[in-house]
Formats: structure tokens, C-alpha cells, sequence
């Protein structure tokens, strides 16, 4: 079989169907973004954690997933809600999916502000009591100003994922990539680890308005198709998904944040930085998943009112077989070439098995990935949170085994996480195929 003939196969695979063109079109505009936001951000942080060295690289990680635990209060579900229900609703009844956009986007910008004044002002007293560093105090306040467009963006993208525009996303995604590499590294060269945040902080800016921009055209379509019926039940929307969904993130950024602390109390902020390069490459491996995961629930959503089970089915299976192939062989080579990679980030990083152990990590994560969408799609999200109180009972469990009793650092929380979804992986699993039939 000639490249001709291969590429007339692929093609007519592709358009043998309506489901298979708009997944591989999400897929192929949702990796791009991906790929050139999550490489130039990888590039980004590689500088700057040679610029600063590795006990400074340290606390900007543990800033950063500060960042993130304050997130979850911020965003209050209303990414993914967005996304179910705008998927949802956007052909069925344009009325309501303008609704539940309007709805999501007040109380996301009421709750970022309220979540960035707290961080502000406690800023001060999370950096002596949790960080174990005063001088991080105002690098705290700076991400306050991060936190605030971060959560604008990650409800954003979900009312993008909602409307399937996954070519505005990827477009977007690359170009601030770009922005990021600029500021972050800029910041860190001139003004250190208050930089590099003031750098994400400003990158978030410039991305929330090139989102809002790339929204306008989605929703200016939703209008001219609005119809006279009544309001959707936007309370009952948030008491089934959006809150489920907010206590399932509660239950999973704190608790990973309060391992990192423990990790720094009990080994320092240079095991601090040698697992935040080993989570790094962890994220970058699951890029593909999360990029392919974010196309999964508003096709799951709408296929599961507007489908066939059959159609459903199918959708489940390719997204198990793409994501866990994809990322097992991604693990395969970074966990081969692991010692360079840590050597990328100076000479101080030399202990690259806390990496291995993550990379093993990811791909479990990549399965969970088409579980949890499952479960989503189908509006389970009371019993993907209870699922995910079993994930964090196992992680602190294991963290104060392998980082308070056994003394292994960066390696130790690199075990429980292994360990702890490895687990959740069965538990998940088990769900899911339940609830698809």
C-alpha cells in the first residue's frame, strides 16, 4: 500500500461518518493548541529554573499549585458545567445554553474576585504558616492577580469546548503560548521568582481577552436562533453538576497541595523542585489525554441525548485506545532519555527516578481521563466525587508513609501518587462501565 492509498484509507475512516469528521477535527485543532502552548510553557520553565537554580525553581512551583488549590474555589465547576450543558443545550435549545452561559460567566467573575481578595489578604499568613518562607509573601499577592484571569479563562474554555470550537481554542492556545514564553522568562530574568508569576499573571490577561474575543461569534449565533420558552432550572443545574463538580476539584488540588507542603516541611525546597520537574513531564505526557478529554464530554453529552448507544460506545473505546496508547509510548521514550531531561534544568537536578515513577503515573491517569468524562457525560458527578474522597484518603495515606516515616523526599510523594491512582483507576473504571450500561 502506496502513501496514496494510505492517505485515501485515512481519509475515507475519517469521513465515513458525522462523529468521526468532528472528532478528528477536535482532536486535530485541540493537540495544536496543545502542543504549542504546553512545549513553549515546558521551554519557559526550563529557563527560568536555570536562571534561578533549583532551590528558587522550588517555591515558584509551590506557588504555583497555591494558585491552582485557590482555583478550585474560584471557578466553582463552572468550566466544565459550561461545557456539559452549552453542549447540551446549543442545538436542542439555544435559549437555554445562552442562559447557562450567562449564568456561569457572573457567578465565575463574582467568585474570582472574591478568591483573589482572599488570597491577597491571607497571603501573608500561607506563606509563615504553610510555605515555611515570610519572603513569599508578595509573591503570593502577585498570584492573586493570576488566580483572578485564570479562573475567567477556565471558564472560557469550557463554554468553547461547549460550542465544540476547538479550532478558536487551539488558535488562542498557541498564540498565548507564545505570550508566556515572553513574559514568564522576562519576569524571572529581571525580578526573579516575582517575575515569572507576574509573567503568568500577565499572560492570563492578554489570553482572557483573546478568549473573549474568540467567544463573541458562538454566542452572537445562539441569539438569531432564540426562541420564546421557559428559563432553564439554573439553580437545579448547579445542585446536580456544577456543585459536585466543585467539591470532586476540593477534594483533589487541596490535597495535592497539601502533600507538596508536607513534602517541604519534612525534605525542603529542593525535593520541592525535583518533583515539580517530575510532575512537569507528568503533565506534558497527559496533554494529549487532557486535550482529548476536553472534546470527549461535549460529545458524550450531546451523542448520549442526540445518538445511538452504539455511537457512544465507540466514542469511549477510540478515546481508551488513543489515550493510553499515546501516552504509553510517550512514557516510554521520556522515561529513556529522563536523565538528560532533569540535566536540562541545571546541573542540581541529578536524581531523575521521582520522574519514572510519575511518567508511570501518567498513564493511569490517561484511563482515568475517559472514565471520569463517562461519568460526566451521564451527569454521575455526586458519585465522581466520592470517588475522588477515596483518591485522597489513599495519597495522604501514602504520603505520610513514604514522605513522614520513610524519608524518601521527592520519590516518596512520586510512590503515593503512583500508588494512590493506581487504585482509583479500578474504582473509576469499575464506574464507569456501569454507568455506560
Amino acid at each position: 500500500m502506496n502513501f496514496t492509498q494510505v492517505r485515501q484509507f485515512v481519509s475515507d475512516r475519517i469521513n465515513k461518518s458525522d462523529l468521526t469528521k468532528r472528532l478528528y477535527s477536535g482532536i486535530s485543532w485541540s493537540l495544536l493548541g496543545s502542543i504549542v502552548s504546553k512545549v513553549l510553557q515546558l521551554l519557559a520553565f526550563i529557563i527560568i529554573a536555570r536562571i534561578l537554580g533549583k532551590m528558587e525553581y522550588g517555591k515558584i512551583g509551590i506557588i504555583r499549585s497555591t494558585i491552582s488549590m485557590f482555583m478550585v474555589f474560584s471557578t466553582m465547576g463552572m468550566g466544565v458545567s459550561a461545557t456539559r450543558y452549552i453542549s447540551l443545550y446549543k442545538n436542542l435549545s439555544p435559549y437555554k445554553a445562552l442562559q447557562v452561559y450567562d449564568f456561569a460567566n457572573k457567578v465565575t467573575l463574582m467568585f474570582s474576585l472574591v478568591i483573589g481578595i482572599v488570597l491577597f489578604f491571607a497571603s501573608r499568613m500561607l506563606a509563615t504558616t504553610s510555605l515555611h518562607d515570610a519572603s513569599l509573601s508578595s509573591t503570593l499577592q502577585i498570584g492573586a492577580f493570576a488566580l483572578f484571569f485564570l479562573t475567567l479563562t477556565a471558564t472560557q474554555t469550557g463554554t468553547l469546548n461547549g460550542f465544540e470550537d476547538f479550532k478558536s481554542i487551539g488558535i488562542q492556545a498557541s498564540i498565548n503560548g507564545i505570550l508566556q514564553l515572553l513574559f514568564i522568562v522576562l519576569g524571572a530574568y529581571f525580578w526573579g521568582i516575582k517575575g515569572a508569576i507576574g509573567g503568568i499573571a500577565t499572560a492570563a490577561f492578554f489570553y482572557w481577552i483573546q478568549l473573549h474575543f474568540a467567544i463573541k461569534p458562538n454566542v452572537k449565533k445562539l441569539k438569531t436562533n432564540i426562541v420564546n420558552e421557559d428559563r432553564p432550572n439554573l439553580l437545579s443545574i448547579f445542585v446536580k453538576f456544577s456543585l459536585p463538580s466543585l467539591l470532586a476539584s476540593v477534594v483533589f488540588i487541596p490535597v495535592i497541595w497539601w502533600t507538596k507542603t508536607f513534602l517541604i516541611r519534612h525534605a525542603g525546597y529542593g525535593e520541592m523542585a525535583v518533583f515539580d520537574v517530575s510532575e512537569q513531564w507528568y503533565y506534558i505526557l497527559l496533554f494529549i489525554p487532557n486535550s482529548i478529554s476536553s472534546i470527549l464530554l461535549p460529545m458524550l453529552t450531546n451523542t448520549s441525548v442526540e445518538g445511538s448507544k452504539q455511537q457512544y460506545g465507540y466514542l469511549i473505546k477510540i478515546n481508551l485506545y488513543i489515550n493510553v496508547g499515546v501516552t504509553l509510548i510517550l512514557a516510554l521514550f521520556a522515561g529513556l532519555l529522563s536523565p538528560f531531561i532533569n540535566r536540562l534544568y541545571g546541573k542540581d537536578f541529578t536524581n531523575y527516578l521521582p520522574m519514572i515513577i510519575m511518567l508511570i503515573t501518567a498513564v493511569f491517569c490517561a484511563a482515568n481521563n475517559v472514565f471520569g468524562q463517562v461519568i460526566a457525560s451521564k451527569g454521575k458527578m455526586w458519585i465522581g466525587f466520592g470517588l475522588n474522597c477515596l483518591w485522597a484518603i489513599w495519597l495522604i495515606l501514602f504520603s505520610l508513609l513514604f514522605i513522614g516515616r520513610m524519608k524518601l523526599g521527592a520519590l516518596g510523594l512520586a510512590y503515593a501518587m503512583l500508588i494512590s491512582y493506581f487504585l482509583h483507576s479500578i474504582a473509576q473504571g469499575w464506574v464507569a462501565y456501569k454507568t455506560r450500561i
